[in-house]
């Protein structure tokens, strides 16, 4: 190694610097990828200063860090990381029960309060689970699920749905929806006030179903069971043109009726 004379230090000062400390233990998932992403620090960034020092562990064991922080978002969303020291555990001390299950699945963790569902190959079956226990509920009612194109969805939808007016008359009765749910003067429930998107969104996000089979159990099944998929259930050529845009958030963005934008 060359080491000439300019490149040796000539004077070293005592650091009079207060360093302020921080522990974390994080759940099984995290990896050292993980801890090193700015967004993964979003809810903790309000309290992180450039220089402090974070000491990681990981819960199951993988692995344990230590951190300095040399930037934060002045809106505290995110903080960069420098690693200090990574010590990884051997394969023979991970958990015995690691992902990926019997069947291919695993459980990754994708973000502060996210996990998500990984399938055999290698495809993300669903996101945006809480914790860990949320996606394991979530894959186990995948997998008990019917055969794809054995379930549709229904909404059931009274004429309330997509108008301005909560209430209709049925049979010389007032039939309203109040917070979702559709009742008549007595109080008994009379329809539903669901709509297809949120029957999709719903199907997404409590169920955990792939958008995509979300979105045919809301067209394509349903147009096939009708013996109408020649025409519609699909977005191709020949079929008719009628469809929506879903936000990120799948709730409707725009609507197309015969290729007219509405």
């Amino acid at each position: 190694m060359d080491l000439s004379s300019n490149l040796l230090p000539r004077d070293i000062r005592r650091s009079e610097v207060e360093i302020t400390s921080w522990f974390l233990r994080v759940v099984p998932g995290v990896t050292p990828r993980h801890v090193v992403d700015p967004e993964f620090w979003a809810h903790l960034a309000g309290k992180l200063r450039v220089d402090h020092r974070i000491e990681v562990v990981a819960a199951d064991g993988s692995f344990d860090a230590d951190l300095r922080v040399v930037a934060v978002d002045t809106r505290g969303e995110w903080a960069q990381i420098r690693v200090l020291r990574m010590t990884l555990a051997e394969p023979a001390d991970l958990p015995a029960d690691q992902w990926p299950d019997k069947d291919g699945y695993r459980i990754e963790f994708s973000g502060p309060q996210k996990h998500r569902i990984i399938s055999p190959t290698n495809e993300v079956v669903a996101s945006g689970f809480p914790d860990e226990a949320a996606a394991v509920a979530a894959l186990a009612k995948i997998k008990a699920a019917k055969p794809r194109g054995k379930v549709v969805l229904v909404t059931d939808a009274m004429p309330m749905v997509g108008s301005d007016d909560p209430s209709f008359d049925l049979y010389g009765e007032t039939i309203t929806a109040k917070d979702g749910v559709v009742r008549n003067a007595a109080g008994s429930l009379a329809g539903s006030a669901l709509d297809m998107a949120s029957a999709v969104r719903n199907t997404v996000h409590l169920v955990g179903l792939p958008l995509d089979e979300a979105a045919r159990m809301a067209s394509t099944y349903p147009a096939q069971w009708l013996g109408i998929d020649g025409l519609r259930g699909r977005i191709a050529e020949g079929q008719a043109a009628d469809f929506v845009a879903l936000d990120r958030d799948l709730q409707v963005s725009a609507t197309w009726i015969g290729g007219e934008r509405e």
